[in-house]
């Protein structure tokens, strides 16, 4: 290994399936054009393509590294990470609930340290003793000064690309 230590990242691919507001969310709440967008594709006048990319626009996420059991052993200096890519793949409207329940996924990129696994079946090895990456990542809507927290079904995912070549600095 050279003297200088290299920083590597990583883009870790989070995703929740039917995620719905963990808390009761009074109509008015929701924004004018996300509840004609749930109208409309109740209705049929809409396409949940066209559906999805408005409530794209309103929901975030964040992975914190502290709500990962040893994810300090893993990651520099990240306290928090806002997702870099946020996707909206499916949504159901469910009569009486002003948002919809929502399937979606989100990108973050993180700093690592040399402790992190090298391919899949360390990562495996590693969630099964300290938990899984999912752990650390937090969804949400987001109407302007407030977040909404979505609880959800399942939930998963997993690294990009891992650091193949720290492996070649032993």
């Amino acid at each position: 290994m050279s003297g200088s230590l290299m920083t590597s990242e990583v883009t870790l691919s989070l995703y929740v399936k039917w995620a719905s507001a963990a808390d009761p969310v009074e109509p008015s709440s929701v924004p004018a054009d996300l509840a004609e967008a749930m109208t409309k594709l109740a209705a049929g006048m809409l396409d949940e393509a066209a559906a999805c990319e408005v409530a794209r626009r309103y929901v975030v996420a964040n992975f914190l590294v502290e709500n990962l059991a040893s994810g300090t052993e893993l990651f520099v200096d990240a306290v928090e990470v806002w997702a870099t890519e946020i996707e909206v793949n499916k949504l159901r409207v469910v009569e009486g609930e002003p948002l919809p329940r929502i399937t979606a996924a989100a990108a973050f990129r993180l700093k690592i340290t040399p402790a992190f696994p090298l391919d899949e079946d360390a990562m495996a090895a590693w969630s099964e003793q300290h938990g899984y990456l999912i752990d650390g990542a937090n969804f949400f809507w987001r109407f302007g000064a407030t977040d909404i927290v979505l609880g959800y079904e399942e939930a998963g995912g997993g690294v990009e690309d891992f650091p193949h070549h720290l492996s070649n600095n032993q």
